[in-house]
């Protein structure tokens, strides 16, 4: 089986994937517009989008032991699934000739907040070298920074991009946002099921499948199994 990823402009030269991706369902997508024009700068790359779902039961009872929301718990398993496959912990500069990749300087997690006048972005650093009530307490404070008006105190390019406001109700998406190449949505929780689904949008110019799927995976396992791996 052969999966074709879609391309906005005839530049960009098809990139195909053959064979399965065990445990995570591939969808392949067209380039939809950018969020909103205060976040987005440039224009969306190509993308490949990947969509699986969490079971949550042990993830709610870590999130209340540990007294945080839901957001700062996903914050710290993309940081730390960042720190475990650097070879797709890269940003992209646009420029005239093609992208240019380097590596992030640290597993940043750049956060979409939906506030009253749209999307607003700042970063925190979710590294193993982190603490989790580290990250929580960072993750609160920037929430409260955008949603107050305020600059974000940290605010670097990092890899990924997440947005986890459709946990409380509001559509969310996996649009890759440069100079991140890759990008992390948390859906809401599916209450009987106990599931809660999560997408990964990766720029495909500079990630390919395999790579995005093995990320994605160690995703779902952070947040599986918090009390083992999330430390």
């Amino acid at each position: 089986m052969s999966w074709e990823i879609a391309h906005p402009s005839p530049e960009h030269e098809a990139l195909r994937h053959r064979g399965p991706l065990p445990g995570v369902a591939l969808e392949v997508t067209s380039i939809g517009a950018a969020l909103d024009s205060s976040v987005a700068t440039e224009a969306t790359p190509p993308q490949l989008t990947l969509t699986t779902a969490v079971d949550v039961g042990e993830l709610l009872l870590f999130r209340s032991d540990l007294r945080s929301s839901l957001e700062a718990v996903v914050v710290c398993a993309a940081g730390r699934a960042l720190a475990n496959h650097p070879e797709v912990n890269v940003t992209v500069a646009e420029r005239v000739g093609g992208p240019i990749v380097a590596p992030a300087a640290s597993s940043s997690v750049r956060l979409l907040v939906l506030t009253d006048v749209g999307l607003r972005t700042g970063t925190v650093d979710a590294g193993e070298a982190r603490s989790l009530m580290g990250v929580r307490d960072d993750v609160a404070a920037l929430v409260e920074e955008l949603r107050s008006g305020r600059e974000p105190i940290r605010s670097e390019p990092s890899a990924m991009s997440l947005s986890t406001y459709a946990l409380s109700g509001a559509a969310s998406s996996t649009t890759v946002l440069p100079p991140s190449s890759l990008a992390l949505s948390a859906g809401r929780l599916a209450g009987e099921s106990g599931t809660m689904q999560v997408g990964l949008s990766v720029d495909a110019r500079v990630i390919d499948a395999d790579q995005a799927s093995r990320l994605l995976r160690t995703v779902v396992r952070l947040l599986e199994h918090p009390y083992r791996r999330l430390r």
